[in-house]
């Protein structure tokens, strides 16, 4: 938001690749410990079954977790410039499609809760894709948007300020 304000759109832009080079570079170990949730539940003293059913849950949201990441990063940014409607958009649209495909995957194609967890992925898909879309299409760049290395740089200050954010958002701290 400050960068849209003082009119740097370059800091706006890179402010963006960072975001989605640090959430991307989130997911990755997100993603490994999903993959083994099975184990470490089970390590946690889980029973069996339900480690099982878990993992397969978790596996099927891989995808989605990516897509999300990419996802809010774009409302973040389309936010910071007080550009609202596009999210509000593929939020309804995302939250008017997701329960179609939940019924679909759940009950017709009797994927039970695999079938939750594929929708959900869809739905993350959708919203990635929208955003995308949007600025492609509909956006006016006040500067080219260019790829920079500068994304990887400077990332101290920026954590300084994410890291509290999700502690202080987590669900983990609330109870």
């Amino acid at each position: 938001s400050q960068a849209y304000g003082a009119q740097n759109y370059d800091l706006l832009n890179i402010s963006l690749q960072r975001a989605v080079i640090i959430l991307f570079t989130t997911c990755i170990p997100l993603s490994i410990t999903w993959l083994f949730s099975r184990d470490l539940m089970i390590m946690l003293g889980q029973s069996v079954g339900i480690s099982e059913l878990a993992s397969d849950y978790l596996l099927w949201l891989i995808p989605g977790l990516f897509f999300y990441a990419y996802a809010v990063c774009l409302q973040n940014w389309l936010n910071s410039q007080q550009l609202n409607e596009p999210t509000v958009t593929v939020g309804v649209i995302s939250a008017t499609l997701h329960p179609l495909w939940c019924y679909l995957l759940i009950y017709r194609f009797q994927l039970g809760y695999i079938g939750a967890a594929i929708s959900l992925s869809c739905t993350r898909l959708l919203e990635a894709i929208l955003l995308t879309l949007y600025l492609l299409f509909f956006y006016k760049f006040q500067t080219p948007f260019i790829l920079s290395r500068k994304a990887c740089y400077y990332w101290t200050a920026y954590l300084k300020l994410g890291i509290p954010n999700v502690l202080m958002n987590s669900q983990w701290w609330a109870e």
